[in-house]
């Protein structure tokens, strides 16, 4: 499979448009295009990083060297710099931004009610209301089980 055959298939999987894609990942609409239709023989390596970061997979996966994603293994860096970013407070009225670390689990979780409001997805499929409140209970039980 090459390169832009590839991109093509996270895109669909992820349901991520050729708009979409090149506006998250800083590459004009004419050249995304081109590169989408298989025209750009040998995309340069800022083009292929910049891919692969929207769609948050590596760039080995894109170019065909492994059929595995490393991120569905391990957090990827945009994933990692979120759960540093942004830190909920279960007991505040209005959830806020933190810059201190949780000093316990539970400041972190989300209310079940307030999770089955997100819109979440998993390897590009949205998670259905009782699919949402399931994984709030496991989330709910772990927490417990940590603290």
């Amino acid at each position: 499979m090459e390169l832009h055959e590839r991109v093509k298939k996270v895109m669909e999987q992820q349901g991520v448009s050729q708009y979409k894609l090149a506006v998250e990942a800083e590459i004009p609409h004419s050249s995304m295009s081109s590169f989408l239709q298989g025209k750009t023989k040998n995309p340069s390596i800022e083009m292929v990083s910049k891919i692969a970061g929207v769609l948050n997979v590596t760039t080995d996966y894109l170019l065909g060297k492994t059929e595995v994603n490393l991120y569905d293994w391990i957090p990827s860096p945009k994933e990692e710099a979120a759960k540093k970013a942004v830190i909920i407070q279960e007991d505040s009225p209005s959830y806020k931004l933190e810059k201190e670390p949780a000093k316990s689990v539970k400041d972190v979780i989300l209310p079940i009610e307030e999770l089955v409001k997100l819109k979440l997805s998993y390897k590009g499929h949205e998670l259905t209301h009782e699919e949402k409140v399931k994984l709030g209970k496991l989330i709910r039980a772990a927490a417990d089980l940590l603290e």
